[in-house]
């Protein structure tokens, strides 16, 4: 499953740590909120599991999205 990466960022502050949402589609999961910041990615699918949270030295974004949806489905 492929997933799109939109330029367009927006830049939040939460507990005292910078994190940029990036708006990015994630099918299935249209609601879905990523976001970074310099050391991790953030996953929330929006399904109630929350906002997980992936070291950019382990994975990259596409593969921080996938391990969640995969998680999700099992």
């Amino acid at each position: 499953m492929l997933h799109q990466i939109r330029d367009k960022v927006l830049t939040t502050k939460k507990n005292k740590d910078m994190k940029t949402t990036i708006e990015k589609k994630v099918e299935g999961f249209e609601n879905a909120i990523i976001s970074e910041n310099e050391e991790s990615w953030f996953v929330d699918l929006r399904t109630g599991l929350g906002e997980a949270e992936y070291s950019k030295c382990d994975f990259t974004l596409d593969q921080a999205i996938e391990d969640q949806i995969n998680w999700k489905m099992e």
